[in-house]
């Protein structure tokens, strides 16, 4: 059996002053995951990305966008479950954000320690709908003042880092397509208002995914989003819950003087 990392990575390079994906791959073959890694993409990338790609292992899906309203942040959940058809006998599939993310250690191994019972793993940003302004209003915008009820006193869930099983996340990722298709307007003023998010909120508020997934907090051993403690000397972060054991994917994105080192450490 073998595990699959993949993740939208179009109009990425493999190193630019803003969408590098170079931190990405190093970090995570670095970590000793062994795994296929498949990189969506939309348009011909740079042949010196390409040949790093190669180089590292990574494997490109093509998918073509409906309209200049598609864009990678939707069409990515359409492509995920045409990948996972497409490659026998999976055991873990995680669905990441490329740009964002360093890997500090395997997070199959992790995994397998952890998932237990659950189908598919994912975090919480630790604030209800109702108490972010940004969320509250995106969920109206999209979907509406009534479906944004039913999720209001809900946790926000990040939809960046999706992990589990392949039957699971495939079944997730084709329903978030299809709701990011049922928003009230076709419209997408820009990348910041993608629906892809308040669709995975909302999937999460029902079953068969409200008992299916294992939600993580803020502070846990698995995913950080910059809580915890960074060391400058040699680009590591420690989770406050474990203060001696560096979490095992970092969420860098924020954190410009972070960013300086992280990039250093990484190149490859």
């Amino acid at each position: 059996m073998t595990d699959l990392i993949v993740g939208a990575a179009a109009n990425y390079r493999w190193e630019t002053s803003t969408d590098c994906t170079y931190p990405f791959v190093v970090s995570m073959r670095r970590s000793g995951y062994k795994g296929r890694c498949v990189f969506i993409v939309s348009a011909p990338i740079s042949l010196e990305t390409k040949k790093k790609y190669d180089e590292y292992g990574i494997e490109l899906w093509n998918i073509t966008p409906k309209d200049q309203y598609d864009y990678p942040h939707v069409f990515r959940f359409r492509a995920i479950p045409e990948i996972i058809r497409s490659i026998p006998d999976l055991r873990y599939v995680l669905a990441l954000d490329v740009k964002d993310i360093v890997f500090q250690s395997d997070p199959t191994k992790w995994l397998e320690e952890n998932l237990g019972e659950h189908k598919i793993v994912g975090f919480s940003y630790e604030i209800l709908h109702k108490d972010s302004a940004h969320a509250r209003n995106l969920f109206i915008h999209i979907f509406g003042p009534e479906v944004y009820e039913s999720v209001a006193n809900r946790n926000v869930y990040g939809v960046g880092i999706v992990c589990g099983l392949p039957k699971e996340i495939s079944e997730l990722s084709q329903a978030i397509s299809d709701l990011c298709d049922r928003r009230l307007d076709p419209y997408i003023e820009n990348s910041y208002c993608v629906p892809d998010q308040q669709a995975y909120n909302l999937l999460l508020s029902r079953e068969p995914w409200l008992s299916s997934i294992k939600t993580l907090g803020l502070h846990n051993g698995f995913i950080s989003l910059g809580e915890g403690t960074f060391n400058s000397a040699n680009g590591t972060l420690y989770p406050l819950a474990s203060p001696s054991t560096p979490c095992v994917m970092y969420h860098h994105n924020g954190y410009p003087e972070r960013e300086v080192i992280i990039r250093e450490k990484y190149k490859g």
